[in-house]
């Protein structure tokens, strides 16, 4: 079924602040990973200017959702992006975030993980060795770091901590956070495991940036006691019909 993309003000207006509270987001939060202002943020949040279509689809981008989510529905659709929207949060971590700049930073949060992600993605190809040695000493520490002595995790540390520091000279910041992922393995059961979210990103657009939005992948999604209450206490014929849809 095709939606048509109708963006109403107060409606989009509504959507993004019943976004906000979900995600627990300020309006400068969104700004900052939307690449918008937090004036247009305060302006789409007041309902009385409805927002340009390139402006719904950063909206879109940043926060890791689809544009049918600010497109107002037809009654028969309510119902069916409703439910959608539910999974969609189900299914998204905000991961907040430190930049990394010494050894005693990495000593707090590395380590006890279960999973890697690492995003490069900023990274120009002057810059892309450096970043992936970072990586390369991220995963070989990460395999052995329960097994180490505190002095050679330390030693570890300052060494990953010495990488972060020639990225920081060439320009980009390190940011390191974690969230924690479930998989239900059969009815009743499920494994709980922890991520360790790296992201390698220009300084000038990631300097006041503390928090990451990661989708998780297929067949996870946020442990109930992660979620926001409105999520995880959502209907359970709403979570059916989710289930259903996805």
């Amino acid at each position: 079924m095709t939606i048509t993309m109708e963006f109403d003000a107060p409606y989009v207006a509504e959507q993004l602040r019943f976004l906000r509270k979900v995600k627990k987001l300020t309006q400068e939060n969104v700004a900052d990973a939307c690449n918008l202002s937090t004036r247009t943020i305060e302006k789409i949040e007041s309902g009385r200017h409805r927002p340009q279509d390139q402006t719904v689809r950063s909206l879109c981008r940043g926060l890791g959702m689809d544009q049918a989510y600010f497109a107002k529905p037809t009654p028969a659709e309510v119902e069916r992006q409703k439910a959608a929207a539910l999974k969609a949060l189900r299914t998204t971590a905000v991961v907040p975030t430190k930049i990394v700049r010494s050894a005693q930073h990495l000593m707090a949060i590395f380590g006890d993980e279960h999973a890697l992600q690492i995003d490069l993605a900023s990274v120009d190809d002057e810059t892309l060795e450096l970043a992936a040695t970072l990586a390369d000493l991220l995963t070989d520490w990460g395999d052995i770091w329960s097994d180490m002595p505190v002095s050679g995790r330390l030693d570890a540390a300052r060494s990953m901590a010495a990488v972060c520091t020639d990225l920081e000279r060439a320009g980009y910041l390190v940011h390191m956070g974690t969230y924690r992922a479930q998989q239900r393995i059969e009815l009743g059961k499920r494994i709980v495991f922890r991520v360790l979210v790296v992201s390698v990103r220009r300084r000038t657009e990631s300097e006041n940036l503390c928090f990451a939005i990661v989708n998780l992948g297929d067949g996870l999604e946020l442990p109930p006691e992660d979620m926001s209450p409105l999520v995880s206490e959502a209907k359970p014929d709403d979570r059916r019909r989710s289930s259903e849809l996805g």
